[in-house]
């Protein structure tokens, strides 16, 4: 329950810092009116979403081993 939570507030947090940051990276540094600002925001938004998604990936499968290496841990011990 607390890694959903954990994984959900963080995951929301980056999806709208990256949104946000496209934004204003459109806006302020490469100077685009507010509809081009919105394509770049989409863009940013959307590589952060994917590599949100293989972290995510990466993080579950190195859960999963570790839950491996502790289940032959203890049935060893038994």
């Amino acid at each position: 329950m607390q890694f959903t939570i954990t994984f959900g507030f963080g995951f929301i947090t980056l999806m709208f810092l990256g949104f946000l940051s496209g934004y204003l990276f459109g806006r302020k540094i490469l100077e685009y009116e507010p509809l081009e600002s919105m394509f770049v925001s989409i863009f940013v938004g959307i590589v952060t979403l994917l590599v949100e998604m293989m972290l995510m990936i990466f993080r579950l499968d190195k859960y999963d081993k570790m839950q491996d290496i502790e289940r032959k841990r203890i049935n060893k011990i038994d």
